[in-house]
């Protein structure tokens, strides 16, 4: 039975130890033989501790922890008192370094809390009445070591009762037999718990180890065998990758000796030459960056393969038009390669986007061809190269159409127009007009081109001479149509911000100029020359009946006189000499002549320009050769004028 509980408490030992092999040193075997701690206590005088007196122990006893002793030679000593608490009580080997040979006579004695004591392997003889007394102790565990106890040295409560349910437990055969024989007392064969005490000899991948165990209650001694450890193949040697044909692996070696394994096996590669692949179509459009297909799936022997893991895709001359070409490149445990075409069809010019093509473009007479940006996506095409532009009904006047005609990886036509018009000036029917970039000419407007100030009418005619615009009064020169600020005008300031002196009679002279401008207007063409307007407006003032409203002789040297005479044939239609020569003068003035004067003798009046004489009375009543554009010898009337007006 001993020798099986033995077997159980080494088997939890050899799997705490990892699955080490363990015995036990013989039981006759000397501790001492194990351990160097009791070598020289064999030779001892045991008679010289037994000498030691009482009062020599209470003299020189030491305390250690929670016992006394007395030392003695050779590091050995005997324990001589307890102060612990009690309990069990298991005695140390040894205290401050000396080995426990000896445990005195009454060293324990009467300490009734004390229930159970381990007597280390370090003891040999154990003195009378060292337990006497401590009624408490029911369980004492000797080892096979201690060969001499005295009388009454345990389980005895007085000198001669003993303690009731008192046990011995030791080895067969030993002192701690004998004892409980001759006291009467039960013996119990002690059996062995070893615990871990310390490795002699640490295993390796190469020889077995040892671990020295020792017996929680007597102190006894046991080897345990510990198997070879495993390799530890930790150190790289070699790396072998799979191919079609064999195993890929990872040689290692071990870490403490040249033994070698193959590690990290990879299956033999596949080959993926095979594949399914679905999901690509046979034509993809042009679109101006590369055209990555992937496919829906990739199949080996109805192994659905994962991208990344199985397989690589990469894609060649996948831009422009032309054939396509996608590899599938097996990885992992595929290799090989397998390739699949698709074509990329020319892009429809038509989904193109034009900028920089102006919606009107002047006139000229000559061809116009814009050349505009043509954008596809994000990209900008090239002339010659992605397409071609024509042009049609590019030169007149009208709507012209440009027409982009997609080459390379582009096809088909795009058409758009732009307008061909008049822009800026232009002159038609002896009228000036100014023409917007849209095409359409300005009108009622005033208009600021090349820093200079333009009035044009409703029909878009650019504006001369004296105009109410706004209810304020402008001059535009007579022949350039430019506003004029800044400077006196047929005898009227205007301001620098074109604001006119309309005082006195300054805004009835503008009223009239602005008459006779009207009726020139009326009376001539627009591309009439100054010398045929200059007729017309002379011959059609003989129309009106004569009517003297007025004489001059009494008001001629009154100022603005010429006005009220010319407004008789405007306003009234009907007028004296006076009259016709004041509205032939100031009409003369608007067709753009400077230097006209009205002159009279106080009774008769013509008009005088540049040296020559118009006088259409006489001319209509008289002779119009002698009264138009004539020059007066000296010595007639009309030679020398009494008065002459400039308009």
């Amino acid at each position: 039975m001993r020798k099986q509980i033995t077997a159980v408490l080494l088997s939890l030992l050899i799997a705490a130890a990892g699955s080490a092999s363990v015995y036990a040193l013989p039981e006759s075997t000397d501790a001492s033989s194990v351990t160097d701690e009791n070598s020289s206590a064999e030779s001892a005088d045991d008679s010289s501790q037994e000498k030691t007196s009482e009062e020599e122990v209470e003299d020189d006893s030491v305390t250690c922890g929670d016992f006394r002793y007395l030392p003695g030679n050779y590091q050995l000593c005997t324990l001589t008192g307890y102060i612990g608490s009690g309990g069990t009580v298991k005695i140390p080997s040894s205290l401050d370094n000396y080995s426990v040979f000896t445990i005195g006579s009454g060293a324990f004695r009467d300490n009734a809390g004390i229930t159970a004591v381990n007597i280390p392997q370090s003891v040999r003889t154990i003195e009378s009445e060292a337990f006497l007394g401590c009624t408490g102790l029911t369980r004492v565990v000797i080892n096979d070591k201690v060969t001499s106890i005295g009388e009454k040295a345990f389980g005895y409560a007085d000198g001669e009762n003993k303690i009731e349910g008192f046990v011995i437990e030791g080895i067969k055969g030993s002192a701690a037999e004998t004892y409980a024989i001759e006291n009467g007392f039960e013996f119990a064969e002690h059996h062995h718990f070893f615990g871990l005490a310390s490795i002699s000899l640490t295993a390796s991948c190469t020889k077995e180890g040892r671990l020295s165990m020792y017996c929680t209650d007597c102190g006894q001694r046991a080897i345990a065998v510990v198997p070879k450890t495993p390799h530890r193949f930790t150190v790289k040697q070699k790396t072998v990758a799979p191919t079609l044909t064999s195993e890929g692996y990872t040689l290692y070696k071990c870490k403490h000796c040249d033994a070698t394994k193959k590690l990290d096996v990879v299956p033999k590669l596949i080959s993926i030459r095979t594949a399914k692949i679905l999901g690509i179509r046979s034509a993809y459009t042009y679109t101006g960056s590369y055209i990555k297909p992937v496919p829906s799936s990739v199949t080996v022997g109805g192994v659905l393969l994962k991208k990344g893991t199985d397989y690589t895709i990469s894609w060649s001359n996948n831009v422009n038009t032309g054939t396509a070409t996608m590899t599938i490149k097996g990885i992992g445990k595929y290799t090989d390669t397998v390739s699949k075409t698709y074509s990329i069809k020319a892009a429809d010019i038509a989904s193109t986007r034009i900028f920089d093509l102006k919606e009107t473009y002047k006139y000229t007479g000559k061809e116009k061809k814009p050349k505009p940006t043509i954008s596809f996506g994000s990209r900008i095409l090239s002339l010659d190269r992605d397409y071609t532009l024509s042009w049609s009904d590019n030169i007149n006047i009208g709507t012209a159409t440009l027409t982009v005609t997609g080459m390379g990886n582009f096809t088909g036509t795009k058409t758009v127009t732009f307008k061909i018009v008049r822009q800026g000036w232009y002159t038609a029917g002896g009228r000036t007009f100014y023409y917007n970039t849209q095409g359409e000419p300005v009108t009622n407007s005033l208009m600021t081109i090349d820093g200079s100030e333009y009035y044009f009418d409703n029909n878009g005619w650019m504006a001369t001479s004296w105009q109410k615009i706004d209810g304020q009064f402008m001059f535009f020169g007579r022949f350039d149509g430019k506003r004029v600020t800044g400077c006196n005008v047929d005898g009227i300031p205007i301001a620098a911000d074109g604001t006119v002196d309309t005082s006195g009679y300054n805004g009835t002279k503008i009223g009239t100029m602005m008459t006779a401008h009207n009726y020139v207007e009326q009376i001539c063409k627009p591309t009439d020359s100054m010398e045929t307007k200059r007729l017309k407006v002379f011959k059609w003032l003989f129309q009106f009946p004569y009517h003297q409203f007025r004489k001059l002789n009494y008001i001629y040297k009154n100022p603005g006189w010429e006005n009220d005479f010319a407004n008789d044939i405007f306003k009234y239609k009907c007028g004296c000499c006076v009259s016709e020569a004041a509205a032939c003068a100031f009409m003369f003035h608007e067709i753009g002549y400077e230097d006209v004067y009205i002159a009279h003798d106080t009774a008769h009046g013509w008009v005088y320009m540049n040296g020559r004489v118009y006088d259409p009375l006489f001319a209509e009543a008289k002779s119009f050769s002698a009264n138009y554009d004539v020059i007066i010898p000296p010595g007639q009337y009309r030679h020398t004028a009494v008065d002459m007006r400039k308009i």
